[in-house]
């Protein structure tokens, strides 16, 4: 690229970051818990000198716009606009890693990228939190961007004014359990998924998710322990939206099934799917390999991935990834 100044309210040249994967709802916890996982895409961008433009290797290389409808693009000029800079042209360059459309937070990690970048450009004029408030008004929900920025377990709500709150929580013990996330070859659309739950539910309904919710919060805080092993099944049971999606996942529930049989403590469909999430104490391995055959058993291929707690949410890589 041309050498340019830099421009009037801009503080860098160039920013990159790295963004991990994100299960949201982890069962009962819908539209409120989070957990940030480690498989990473890294975004590198840089002020240009005429139009913006965007190069995209990995997932979605052949599919995702390269101009200023790229969804990490429209984050960063979003950012510029609150944070009153003339928007600039910029180049991005995004190596992505976590599958687009399968539950396992793309959309969100482009967006949390977006606003970082911006930030980074402008000096980090804000904080995380602030970067979290407009990350969560941009997607429409908290579940993953919160894990994808702050990274941990995260709690997320919703407040009457339409803002945002979460809280991360980074314990070691979190990073003791086994995390299994067995991806599909076909894609789930969030906003269809949305479309199939309901304008309300029972209270019965709302105080079985409350109270797993929170046994299930409380279970993997603790860690691996015969008292947490034995109850987390009954704490990843929803009655909110994964029955409503069920037709969604073809195969979903043999998958699950498997998944115990297999040794896993916990599974629950990762956000709206059709990634699965199976956590376990042991056994990563076979439970991955169990999940993959219970897909194929009903002509889907599929595969696995034993991924690491991710402590830490974004991260600035700094300039020399250029």
């Amino acid at each position: 690229m041309a050498t340019v100044s830099l421009p009037r309210g801009y503080k860098r040249l160039k920013a990159a970051c790295r963004v991990p994967a994100s299960v949201a709802n982890l069962g009962p916890g819908f539209d409120c818990l989070g957990l940030a996982l480690g498989m990473h895409n890294e975004l590198a961008a840089e002020i240009g000198t005429s139009s913006t433009s965007v190069e995209v290797h990995g997932e979605g290389e052949d599919d995702l716009p390269r101009d200023e409808n790229n969804l990490v693009v429209q984050a960063m000029y979003q950012t510029f606009e609150r944070l009153k800079r003339k928007p600039v042209p910029v180049w991005v360059r995004c190596t992505n890693r976590i599958p687009l459309s399968r539950g396992l937070g793309s959309s969100s990690a482009a967006i949390v990228g977006g606003v970082f970048l911006a930030n980074e450009l402008c000096g980090r004029p804000w904080d995380r939190p602030q970067l979290f408030q407009l990350a969560a008004e941009i997607e429409g929900h908290p579940d993953n961007v919160a894990p994808a920025l702050m990274g941990g377990l995260t709690v997320s709500v919703t407040k009457e004014d339409g803002s945002f709150e979460t809280l991360a929580v980074e314990l070691d013990s979190l990073s003791k359990w086994k995390y299994v996330v067995v991806i599909p070859d076909f894609s789930v659309d969030t906003a269809k998924a949305r479309k199939l739950l309901p304008n309300r539910v029972t209270f019965d309904d709302a105080v079985h998710n409350v109270g797993r919710s929170s046994l299930l919060v409380a279970a993997l805080l603790k860690g691996p322990s015969k008292s947490t092993n034995a109850v987390l099944r009954e704490a990843m049971k929803d009655a909110l939206h994964q029955p409503h999606r069920s037709k969604l996942i073809s195969g979903r529930d043999e998958v699950m099934a498997a998944a115990y049989e297999a040794g896993a403590l916990g599974v629950c469909v990762s956000g709206s799917g059709p990634a699965l999430l199976a956590i376990g104490s042991k056994w990563a391995t076979r439970i991955g390999e169990a999940m993959v055959e219970a897909f194929a058993s009903k002509k889907q291929t599929s595969r696995y991935e034993v991924l690491p707690f991710e402590p830490t949410g974004t991260i600035s890589l700094g300039v020399h990834n250029f």
